[in-house]
């Protein structure tokens, strides 16, 4: 069984409290309220000790091109991502001589296990990618820079929804990349090979996606499948389409029912067992696999779940551009639909970083030039920045222009999505976990989803009584 390695935010954010509480002085603050997607929710405020600016901090006007700041970025992402990535990067040095930059990627489910141990060690990238929570729990324990206090890198195009996820009173730990919402990835060329029809997307139920998922693989040779199951790419969406916003409320619970757990674990083991879906090992094996080496990505299977940005490096990594992005089954079915659109990911800036003046320059470049949007287009989401989105529009290849497409269709009717609390970061895990130890029969599909409900809310209590 594959063990999940990630780490939840709170835990980093618990390790670097303790670590450099001889650092600062902690604040009692107001909580603050954050507009996201017309709704209001509440944001703690209150923090953990801050890390002090390092005194070894040089200003700007001390790099230069005989000697260059020398900035280190990472990231998650397959192997398009580190192309286009290191491309941009090696403009950005050419724009700027007096910067060099050392660019390198993990996979994600190695990315926030690595990044554990150097926040820790206090040895991080100047700059990285974050998702979901982990500015705001990552900026409240010190190890990140306010963003709004950096002049070269201008915030005036990101509205504060989104910015939520990563905005504690009127700091900013984190500017988006872009925006995304959950689809169903199609493999056109499968379903081709299978002599069966595209779904009706307006319309269709969990149990037409099942059966289309079963005829596929009926109709196909051995080891290529209706369907991919990555659970956590589409739990969220699956949960709000029973209960309203569902995973989590605006105080920060969890809010989605055990019952809606179960029949999500239920499904996918059904899907198992019809053979629609590999079985639970090899499930389990590529729960956090990288683009090329999940089935979709070999052209072993006719669909999966991932964010709509994920349609490039996923096609890319099947070698096939007879790919699209649908609408996730049961939008119309339930009395709420599921899809929500978020930011993507962040960039944000370590608290630690020698050089934060040019590492806001580095950061202005890749979410605010035209030049490095000729690059890296819609791979991290579809630019917030609407001139930078205009911008790419006459550039896209048909494969980013079903990307955006997608995003407007499915800004006509998403519903907004909520900030998510600290503690998310074991949102993760929790799945694995629990929905392996369903799968395995080391637990009752029952007991499993009681056992989620339970291990997530500890997650989030914990978390949030590590900010204050």
């Amino acid at each position: 069984m594959a063990k999940s390695r990630l780490k939840s935010a709170g835990t980093i954010a618990a390790a670097i409290t303790l670590t450099l509480s001889l650092a600062g002085c902690g604040a009692d603050t107001p909580a603050e309220e954050v507009a996201v997607g017309g709704e209001t929710v509440v944001v703690e405020t209150e923090t953990p000790a801050i890390v002090e600016t390092p005194d070894v901090v040089v200003e700007d006007s001390e790099c230069s091109v005989e000697v260059p700041c020398e900035l280190t970025f990472r990231w998650w992402g397959g192997d398009f991502r580190q192309q286009i990535t290191l491309e941009a990067l090696d403009l950005f040095h050419e724009l700027n001589p007096d910067i060099v930059v050392s660019g390198s990627s993990t996979s994600f489910g190695e990315y926030y296990d690595q990044l554990t141990v150097e926040i820790v060690a206090g040895t991080q990238p100047d700059v990285f990618t974050l998702d979901r929570a982990w500015p705001i729990e990552l900026g409240t324990a010190g190890a990140l820079m306010d963003l709004m206090s950096l002049t070269p890198l201008d915030m005036t195009p990101y509205p504060a929804s989104a910015l939520a996820n990563a905005t504690v009173g009127d700091e900013i730990f984190g500017v988006t990349t872009g925006g995304n919402a959950t689809a169903l990835m199609i493999n056109k060329d499968v379903f081709d090979a299978a002599g069966v029809e595209l779904p009706n997307d307006d319309t269709w139920t969990w149990e037409e996606f099942a059966d289309l998922a079963q005829q596929i693989s009926e109709n196909t040779p051995d080891g290529t499948f209706g369907i991919e199951i990555r659970p956590h790419a589409f739990l969220f969406a699956y949960a709000n389409q029973r209960d309203g916003i569902g995973l989590f409320n605006a105080d920060g619970d969890v809010n989605v029912s055990e019952s809606t757990i179960a029949d999500f674990y239920n499904m996918i083991i059904d899907l198992q067992d019809r053979g629609a879906a590999p079985s639970a090992t090899l499930t389990s094996e590529l729960m956090t696999a990288g683009p090329e080496e999940q089935l979709f990505g070999q052209g072993l299977a006719a669909m999966t779940f991932t964010p709509s940005n994920g349609i490039i490096s996923s096609a890319a990594a099947a070698g096939t551009d007879n790919v699209i992005l649908v609408r996730i089954p049961g939008e119309t079915e339930f009395a709420n639909p599921g899809t929500t659109v978020l930011a993507s990911m962040f960039f944000a800036i370590s608290a630690n970083t020698r050089y934060p003046e040019a590492a806001a320059r580095l950061v202005d470049f890749l979410v605010n030039d035209p030049d490095a949007a000729d690059i890296l287009r819609v791979d991290r989401g579809v630019p917030v920045n609407a001139d930078i989105a205009n911008h790419i529009i006459p550039l896209l290849d048909p494969l980013q222009v079903e990307q955006v497409n997608f995003m407007n269709r499915i800004a006509q009717y998403a519903v907004p999505g909520p900030s998510l609390p600290a503690g998310v970061g074991e949102f993760e895990p929790i799945t694995f976990r629990t929905l392996e130890a369903a799968m395995f029969g080391q637990t009752s599909v029952d007991e499993a989803a009681a056992s989620w409900v339970t291990q997530m809310q500890t997650a989030l209590d914990d978390a949030r009584a590590g900010l204050q």
